[in-house]
Formats: structure tokens, C-alpha cells, sequence
């Protein structure tokens, strides 16, 4: 049975960004691969706290960031599209996440670090984490570690998948002939379709993986 697992830890990335803006929060949205030959990460994270025209001239002059592309804005948020340099990819400990089956809840990046809700398959994978944290001399600090709680089966979606999934049953996106449009509902959650596409796919085999596949295997 996996454990949720609330950590906050040091990371270096995007220093000269919150050096300018010290009360910048960037907050992640949804993390996918860009298809590319190369298959690099592409991060969505949500801007606030901050003007948005500073925050991207920050990004700009930032050796971590590679390319920033502004999604959608609501309210005193903005959704951006980013990606990392080769110096921003050595400091992101994202990799070691997804080698070790983990799935991201939550995670907030802020001046004082990053604070994550996480579900972890096992102790060894939370022990794993931490080494990796250690081996590049950050700070690591356990807040909470528990089972999730019985009554409410998630299928290892997570709560954005959740909330994806459910919305786009309830506007009839699965129906044959379809109700609405991947484009109608991405601007119900403020996100792009491409965004929202890879949500719902996620969330898709995760629930394939539990259900289907696992009684298929008897797990």
C-alpha cells in the first residue's frame, strides 16, 4: 500500500528569479513530456504573488529557464508553459520522482523551497528522495508521512486528474457523438488543451492500471 508523503526541501533552481522577486510562488499544474526528439519535461506552474511582466522579464534573464510561454490568467494567477536549461535540468530532482513511481499532489516552489504532497509506492522510494537530495547537499525535511485513508478509492489519479476526469464525463466529452470540446473544457479550468489532453490521459491509465490491469494480473 503506498503512503502520502508531505516533505519540503531545498532547491536551488531559478535563484536569480527569486532573488528579484522574493515572494514569488510558483505553483505546478501538470508536468508532461514535450514530444519532441529530445523528451524533455515541460512544466506548468502557476505565477502569483508577483507582477507578471517582472516575473517574465526575470525569467528572461534566468540561466535555469529556457523557454517561458504565458498559458492563461485568472484572477491574481498565471499559468505558464516552462522549460529548463541544461544548468535549470541538473538542479530539478523531477527525475528521480518519476524513476521511482512517485506521483506529485501537490508542490509549491517559493524563496524558502519546495513543498510537495506526494504519493510514494513504498519507504525505500521515499528513502530514495531523500538520498538524492543529499547527494546534492539539500536540506530535506519530512513534515508527514501517512496511508490514505479507506473509504475513497483514487486509483492513483491525482486530484487535478480527478477533477479533470469527472468534469469532462459530467459535459458529455465521452459520450458518442460528443457533448462539448477538448478546448471548451480546458477554459473551464484555465489551462491549454494540450494541458488538459495530457491530464486526462494520465488520469486515464492510472485508473487502467488500477482497475482493468490489476485484476487482470490479480493484484
Amino acid at each position: 500500500m503506498s503512503f502520502i508523503a508531505e516533505w519540503t526541501h531545498e532547491l536551488h533552481v531559478l535563484e536569480h528569479t527569486f532573488e528579484r522577486l522574493p515572494d514569488l510562488k510558483l505553483s505546478l499544474e501538470e508536468i508532461h513530456q514535450s514530444g519532441s526528439e529530445e523528451s524533455e519535461n515541460v512544466f506548468y506552474h502557476w505565477a502569483s504573488g508577483v507582477d507578471f511582466e517582472t516575473f517574465e522579464a526575470a525569467m528572461a534573464a534566468d540561466p535555469h529557464c529556457d523557454t517561458l510561454a504565458p498559458i492563461s490568467t485568472v484572477g491574481d494567477r498565471r499559468l505558464y508553459r516552462i522549460t529548463a536549461s541544461e544548468d535549470g535540468q541538473r538542479e530539478i530532482l523531477y527525475p528521480v520522482v518519476a524513476e521511482s513511481d512517485m506521483v506529485i499532489l501537490d508542490s509549491t516552489l517559493t524563496r524558502e523551497g519546495l513543498e510537495s504532497r506526494v504519493r510514494v509506492p513504498s519507504r525505500a522510494a521515499l528513502v530514495t528522495f531523500k538520498e538524492a537530495c543529499q547527494n546534492k547537499s539539500l536540506w530535506f525535511s519530512l513534515n508527514r508521512l501517512y496511508r490514505e485513508q479507506p473509504g475513497r478509492r483514487d486509483y492513483g489519479v491525482t486530484d487535478a486528474q480527478r477533477e479533470g476526469l469527472l468534469a469532462a464525463l459530467d459535459a458529455g466529452y465521452f459520450a458518442v457523438p460528443r457533448e462539448t470540446t477538448l478546448q471548451e473544457l480546458a477554459s473551464t479550468f484555465g489551462v491549454s488543451d494540450q494541458a488538459l489532453s495530457a491530464r486526462l490521459r494520465r488520469g486515464q491509465a492510472h485508473l487502467l492500471r488500477q482497475t482493468l490491469a490489476a485484476a487482470e494480473h490479480g493484484t
